[in-house]
């Protein structure tokens, strides 16, 4: 039997199951059983049919949520290559959001990836480079600057906002217009 057969039979049987219930409810709750007896029967009889196919069905073992290297190497088999990335911005092999979840990853750990093509990979972080900088370089120095003041405009954002929360501050848009005009060299 293939899998299209089963799953009509099985989507058959449950459509069949919701309209004898509903049927069978209608006649039964006024009259012979209240709404949480009814619920309470449903579960109940739930239970029992679970456990008893339960007992006759062969049993599945679960597998942990344990990945290791046996597994990975297993996997791969003769498909393993080596690739490095050079930056968070490289996505010349994989998908951008892919090299993201990359560098967010510890070393020694698994996960799925994409590329451009969409093919997928299973990939293991086997080694991560910390990059030195010099403290005197200009483009760590315009880091830093424009760091230091975006965090200093959402230092004064928020407390600005804050402020206007709690005395409901209207400003008039000429006379800031003026101040800025005032200052403006």
């Amino acid at each position: 039997m293939n899998n299209r057969l089963l799953a009509i039979i099985a989507a058959l049987t449950a459509t069949s199951i919701f309209g004898l219930n509903h049927t069978i409810t209608k006649s039964l709750m006024p009259v012979f059983v209240t709404p949480p007896g009814l619920l309470f029967a449903r579960v109940l009889g739930a239970c029992t049919l679970f456990w008893v196919i339960s007992i006759f069905s062969k049993k599945e073992k679960i597998q942990k949520k344990e990945f290791d290297n046996n597994r990975f190497n297993e996997m791969s088999a003769n498909s393993l290559e080596y690739t490095s990335l050079n930056s968070i911005n490289d996505n010349n092999t994989f998908e951008k959001n892919s090299v993201k979840i990359l560098y967010s990853l510890p070393i020694n750990s698994f996960t799925l990836v994409n590329d451009k093509d969409n093919k997928i990979y299973l990939v293991r972080i086997v080694s991560a480079k910390d990059n030195s900088y010099n403290s005197t370089d200009e483009n760590y120095l315009k880091f830093v600057q424009e760091l230091n003041t975006d965090n200093r405009k959402s230092i004064l954002q928020s407390y600005d906002q804050l402020l206007n929360n709690k005395y409901k501050v209207q400003l008039n848009q000429k006379t800031i217009d003026r101040v800025k005009n005032y200052f403006k060299w």
